[in-house]
């Protein structure tokens, strides 16, 4: 069983290389099934986001396990055929596990569809059948560029006599759009995509449909932080402060004049 869960655990994500960040009709998220055999299938959502220099950055979810935004060694795209190298070591019950092994499959001519293979040799498993669709982000999700909401910002959430802490990224595109991923530190939870994002006259809201809830909050009037509540059956608490940038280095003092000279 142990076997089998890593093999899973291997497919749950991607990173692309440099040599095909200029694939912009990648970025969006895109819906699939990894078929394990023996009649298991399980659903996987790959999320590929754009940077402000060009660059695709992606993560898969297996969202019937629960598992998060696990780092590969290399992803490259080139023409229709996509090729990913896993070689890493993931954590599996507090204890480090080797995955080795490589995806091999193709793009649709519509650019809709990944279908392909993966091989694991390390712990070595049969193939597996993967299937992507891509999911155009809906038009709500969209939201004009905005330097004040976009960094990352740090906040609390205490519920049920415990505290939480969150971290909420906000990036944006070179297309006018922004995009919001959040981490749990404390649950070792990282990347946790957001959807709908919206961002007018002060007022923040993104959905974050992997725990069917809503987070709300308005930005201050200097930017520096956001006052809103997180919804899922019952409204929540949760302030965010902007996390400060790190501090420039300091500029060599300037050296005396030699008294020779």
């Amino acid at each position: 069983m142990k076997r089998k869960f890593i093999q899973l655990l291997a497919l749950t994500a991607f990173a692309f290389t440099p040599a095909c960040w200029a694939q912009s009709p990648l970025a969006g998220d895109w819906q699939g099934t990894l078929n394990a055999g023996g009649g298991t299938q399980y659903h996987i959502v790959w999320h590929v986001t754009a940077a402000q220099d060009g660059s695709l950055s992606a993560t898969i979810d297996n969202t019937d396990m629960g598992l998060l935004a696990i780092p590969v060694k290399s992803m490259t795209l080139k023409d229709s055929a996509v090729t990913q190298v896993m070689d890493t070591q993931i954590q599996m019950n507090g204890e480090p596990h080797a995955v080795h092994g490589m995806f091999v499959g193709n793009l649709s001519k519509d650019g809709l569809e990944i279908k392909g293979t993966w091989t694991q040799t390390e712990p070595e498993q049969p193939p597996a059948e993967v299937v992507l669709k891509h999911s155009p982000a809906p038009a709500e999700a969209k939201t004009a560029v905005s330097p004040q909401i976009v960094g990352d910002w740090l906040g609390i959430l205490s519920m049920q006599g415990s505290d939480m802490h969150v971290v909420l990224h906000i990036t944006a595109a070179k297309d006018g759009t922004i995009s919001a991923t959040s981490d749990v530190p404390d649950q070792g939870i990282v990347g946790i995509p957001g959807s709908a994002i919206s961002f007018k006259d002060s007022k923040l809201s993104i959905n974050f449909d992997q725990y069917n809830g809503v987070y709300a909050g308005t930005l201050s009037p200097d930017a520096t932080s956001i006052k809103g509540t997180w919804t899922t059956d019952q409204p929540t608490e949760l302030n965010f402060t902007r996390a400060a940038a790190p501090a420039a280095p300091a500029a060599a003092a300037p050296k005396p004049a030699d008294p020779k000279n």
